[in-house]
């Protein structure tokens, strides 16, 4: 179970990379529906899954003096049995199964003693209770337990920020890098000014004989007024010349 949890933790590690480098780097117009959503779902799906073994204890070696603990993904610490001031045995539950901890109280840490991890768990329980006294049980975080929750908050802050900064950079103008473009040469079958509920004026929408299926919008936002006289500017037969963004054409024409 352990190694297979390595490996779901991997993938979905994998996926959190490889989900923004695909959108990004692939494509003119970064796909940020799809970054979001495999980004955001990596990492909460690996905060679920390592988060409740933070605080378990992968091993422990009891000595006559002191007793040397390790947490999974921390490195081992030894620590005398004068050092305890406490400990707490309680059961505890989750979906699959119940079992009994034993909680160790330490100046600067604690760890969590679970019945099914440990074979010798009553002989742990007796020990621990042998030379320090039993305490009501408080929920703290040991320092690697603090500065794990630091980097999941500094994450989770990324994974939040990291979409507001693409969508304010899409809509900024960029003039180094000006979006690549396709023109759209044909016949204007037809042009009809357009207007909002106001009846205010807002463009024209223009129909290519070569393209009956599409109409194509001209906003006066892009045009400013000048756009009114397009009708009276064309030349009969009226031949164009259509400029789109290349993303465009190969999202909705092509």
């Amino acid at each position: 179970m352990f190694w297979l949890l390595i490996g779901i933790i991997l993938l979905l590690g994998v996926i959190m990379v490889t989900a923004p480098i695909y959108s990004v780097w692939t494509q003119p117009y970064p796909d940020l529906n799809f970054s979001t959503f495999f980004g955001s779902l990596g990492l909460i799906m690996m905060l679920l899954l390592t988060w409740p073994y933070i605080e378990h204890t992968a091993s422990i070696q009891t000595g006559t003096e002191s007793f040397t603990a390790r947490k999974y993904g921390q490195e081992p610490f030894e620590h005398p049995y004068t050092a305890i001031t406490g400990h707490t045995v309680r059961p505890n539950f989750d979906r699959q199964r119940s079992w009994t901890e034993l909680v160790v109280y330490l100046p600067d840490n604690w760890f969590t003693l679970r019945s099914v991890d440990f074979d010798n768990f009553d002989e742990l329980v007796a020990l621990f209770s042998a030379v320090s006294p039993a305490v009501p049980y408080r929920q703290v975080l040991s320092p690697g337990e603090q500065r794990l929750a630091r980097i999941f908050l500094i994450v989770a802050l990324l994974v939040g920020l990291v979409p507001v900064w693409f969508g304010f950079a899409a809509y900024q103008p960029v003039d180094k890098q000006p979006a690549r473009l396709v023109q759209l040469s044909g016949t204007l079958s037809s042009i009809r000014k357009t207007t909002n509920r106001s009846s205010s004026y807002t463009g024209f929408t223009l129909r290519l004989a070569e393209y009956p299926d599409f109409t194509f919008y001209a906003r006066r936002k892009e045009f400013t007024d000048s756009l009114r006289t397009l009708p009276y500017a064309l030349n009969y037969p009226p031949r164009l010349t259509l400029t789109i963004r290349a993303y465009d054409f190969r999202t909705k024409i092509s």
